[in-house]
């Protein structure tokens, strides 16, 4: 698919920002105005927003929905790291231009790869060789993409079938509570009928003559109340 001259510069642009960063970088719109056009009028600004849009290019945003600025649409595994870097450094997710940017070192992206890979479970259709291939492009480092993956599946099924040895266990101890409850219960229900201990609940005969009990009806002169 061609492209037109302004949507080359654009993606130039983009490019360009991510300098030290496993995956694309987004960039305010004047800053790409600047960049492509040369100047920072309004209305470049806005014919600029337009050709990312036509290029396919994501659209960021403010919190208060705002267009922020555009970058390279991340692939899955991107996104999976990004996402992971933000939370080990603590920074916010903000714009290349941005005065108090610090980009990632190596040292930070290792450990959003492995913290991310700990986790009990990565996100379904993650694919992880793909992101150590990521990670070792950029940070020079040699895992191996499929013995990593199998490392990774097998971590999460030790983790799954122990979290299921747990659950049954702590099923079986609810169980024996419920049992024991149930039975105290049942004690305290108890009354004495002559020589027997009964629990008036559930007692469907006599006692004394094993004849069937209804409720409320008179046996032999006496009424019986279950």
């Amino acid at each position: 698919m061609s492209r037109t001259p302004v949507q080359s510069r654009l993606i130039s642009a983009l490019k360009a920002a991510r300098t030290s960063e496993p995956y694309p970088v987004w960039v305010t719109w004047l800053t790409l105005s600047k960049q492509v056009y040369g100047r920072s009028a309004e209305r470049n600004v806005l014919n600029l927003r337009r050709v990312a849009t036509n290029a396919g290019l994501e659209g960021l945003k403010y919190t208060d929905g705002k267009c922020a600025g555009a970058r390279i649409p991340l692939s899955r595994e991107e996104d999976w790291l990004l996402d992971w870097t933000l939370k080990v450094t603590g920074r916010g997710n903000y714009s290349a231009d941005f005065s108090k940017y610090t980009a990632p070192t190596k040292e930070e992206i290792l450990l959003a790869l492995r913290t991310g890979l700990a986790q009990r479970r990565t996100p379904l259709r993650l694919d992880v060789a793909k992101a150590v291939k990521i990670v070792n492009r950029h940070c020079g480092t040699n895992f191996d993409p499929g013995e990593t993956a199998w490392s990774v599946v097998d971590y999460q099924r030790r983790w799954n079938d122990r979290r299921a040895e747990l659950m049954h266990r702590i099923a079986g101890g609810m169980q024996e509570l419920h049992n024991l409850v149930s039975q105290r219960e049942a004690e305290q229900r108890m009354v004495s009928v002559g020589p027997f201990l009964i629990d008036p609940t559930s007692q469907r005969r006599c006692p004394c003559c094993q004849q069937d009990v209804l409720n409320g009806i008179p046996i032999s002169g006496v009424t019986w109340i279950a």
